[in-house]
């Protein structure tokens, strides 16, 4: 179902401030917060490489396959394919996140621990990881601001473009005070109802799409 509002003559007249504010305030953070991110993910993962992380989790990771039975240890595969795999594996990170792959009676594990903690702190530093929405972290102000994030410009240029076609004309019809307490309430919703839907996501969950579609 497709619900258009209805203008009148004089609401064609009505500059949409509310609705080029939300796409103002998108693209602010998207250029001047969200550009500083790719340095510290590179940060993260050469500290990654370069600590020996990397070698404790993916024998971890190998370990895991042989114990499950699955031949893909056994198989020769590269550790560049191997790491691939495991970054892919939902349910091995949670092992990880959750201390059952590598286990407190391991021998590296007061070594692993740490390291972990120093790539996940700095991870976070990531905006995207500070200000997104992590169902399994439950952060709830993570439900409001992941909704002015996104994954890359396409994401934005496609989000910004959808928001002012109907926005403006949203926003014309119904007024701008309900207006944005529609944007806000049905972007926080779309959020929660991934939380229910996917409750052990670690996250980061972000997008406009959510409020948008509302």
């Amino acid at each position: 179902m497709l619900i258009v509002p209805v203008l009148t003559k004089s609401d064609r007249k009505k500059i949409p401030y509310i609705c080029i504010l939300l796409i103002a305030v998108n693209c602010l953070i998207f250029f001047l917060l969200q550009s500083k991110d790719s340095s510290i993910y590179e940060k993260a993962y050469s500290y990654y490489e370069e600590s020996g992380l990397v070698d404790i989790e993916l024998k971890a990771y190998k370990d895991y396959l042989a114990k499950n039975g699955d031949s893909l240890a056994e198989e020769g595969l590269q550790d560049e394919v191997l790491l691939q795999k495991m970054f892919a594996d939902a349910e091995f990170r949670e092992g990880i996140e959750d201390n059952r792959i590598i286990t407190p009676k391991d021998p590296v594990f007061e070594e692993w621990r740490q390291k972990r903690t120093n790539f996940d702190s700095l991870l976070h530093q990531i905006s995207t990881y500070k200000y997104g929405y992590s169902p399994k972290e439950n952060n709830l102000t993570g439900l409001l601001t992941c909704i002015f994030f996104h994954g890359g410009f396409m994401h934005l240029l496609g989000n910004m473009v959808f928001l002012y076609l109907v926005g403006a004309i949203l926003e014309a019809a119904i007024g701008p005070y309900f207006f944005i307490v529609l944007y806000i309430i049905t972007g926080i919703c779309a959020s929660a109802l991934f939380g229910i839907v996917y409750p052990d996501t670690p996250g980061p969950l972000i997008g406009a799409s959510g409020a948008i579609a509302g």
